[in-house]
């Protein structure tokens, strides 16, 4: 029976449903099965010298024994080593005989899904033996990798070069990374579709609040983030805040109490929409070029006008998103919208949203059925 043979390049405790490339995963997986009627077959890695699966249903690939000694090494070097070193990448490798077998396994009827150039790694020492076997392989990008990875780019391009030349559809993260996939890898307009990180979901729509109210959904910045919140809260540059992430201090919050609502995570989407929904403008700061920001749609989603720092505002267009260089800059626009000019950017940009999501997936419905699925 055809599957839907899904390589996540990541341990099955790292597969969960979250903010960022996890809501990414987690969206289109199921999309995918749900538009080729497939079922999917998770493929993790397994974490060294666990004796037990760390959860139900699908398979997990061991590492090969150098594999574990560099990832050893990259632990203890973890304090000081960047999060988004391409190390890594380079440093998951599975074992021959796991990924042998695993090739073997798929059949001419299945769809196999690289998750990102990790996923591709699971099965790049038998892709071209994978290439010959699947009926057809989709890469998901989560970003133009050589924009994301910090460390040799030559490395990185080559990997997600080859990603690419085994796949019969690419799906990009952005219009940003589309022009990147085709400049830069040459990669051919009929096998590149974009879904942009568009994820609707039903949620309550809260009435806004009566005061001007900023949102800010710190993400993987909360270090970028923070001193400009304190400043912004120091300067009573907006009357309230919702803030959802690590980074402020609990002091702070103390005092603050009747002007800052504060949650640490909230695990369900739908009741973390509907809590900035209540805010007028949404904080958007992106520290790297590729993909899109995930947040920067959430708050669209909530009916938010958003002011984006850094490049946060890269990737898709929306009506009501405000460019800023620094915290002066952001006063300075704040100071030229009225509540009431916000709260119609912010429909503006949850109509235009959801106008993206529509076409994505009717491009992509439309690619598919071109490979026969």
């Amino acid at each position: 029976m055809a599957k839907l043979v899904w390589l996540h390049g990541l341990y099955r405790t790292a597969v969960i449903r979250g903010y960022g490339g996890g809501e990414r995963s987690f969206y289109i997986r199921s999309l995918l099965s749900e538009l080729t009627g497939l079922e999917v077959l998770d493929v993790f890695y397994k974490r060294p010298f666990s004796r037990a699966p760390e959860g139900p249903g699908g398979l997990e690939l061991p590492f090969s024994w150098p594999t574990i000694l560099k990832r050893a090494s990259l632990k203890a070097l973890k304090p000081v080593l960047d999060p988004r070193s391409v190390l890594e990448v380079k440093f998951l490798s599975p074992s021959k005989k796991a990924v042998s077998s695993l090739s073997s396994s798929v059949e001419e009827d299945d769809v196999v899904v690289l998750d990102g150039l990790k996923g591709f790694t699971m099965i790049k020492p038998t892709s071209a033996e994978l290439r010959k076997r699947a009926g057809s392989i989709i890469y998901l990008s989560h970003n133009f990798e050589a924009d994301y990875f910090r460390g040799p780019k030559g490395w990185v391009l080559k990997a997600e070069g080859e990603a690419i030349r085994i796949s019969d559809l690419v799906i990009a993260a952005s219009v940003r990374d589309a022009v990147r996939y085709k400049m830069a890898l040459r990669v051919n307009e009929e096998k590149l579709t974009v879904f942009p990180n568009v994820y609707p979901v039903e949620f309550e729509l809260s009435n806004k609040a009566e005061e001007l109210t900023m949102a800010v959904l710190a993400g993987s910045s909360p270090g970028a983030v923070r001193p400009l919140v304190l400043e912004i809260l120091e300067r009573g540059v907006v009357e309230a805040l919702i803030y959802v992430g690590s980074g402020l201090p609990t002091d702070l919050l103390a005092d603050l109490r009747d002007k800052v609502i504060y949650e640490r995570f909230v695990e369900e989407r739908p009741a973390l929409l509907s809590l900035i929904s209540r805010a007028h403008v949404g904080l958007n700061y992106g520290d790297w070029l590729g993909g899109s920001s995930v947040k920067k749609f959430d708050y669209a989603l909530a009916g938010l006008a958003i002011l984006s720092l850094g490049t946060g505002h890269r990737g898709e267009y929306l009506p009501g998103e405000i460019a800023r260089v620094d915290l002066y800059d952001l006063m300075a626009k704040l100071d030229q919208f009225d509540v009431d000019a916000l709260v119609k950017l912010g429909h503006a940009n949850r109509l235009k949203a959801l106008e993206y999501h529509r076409k994505a997936v009717e491009e992509l419905r439309a690619k598919l059925r071109a490979l026969g699925l």
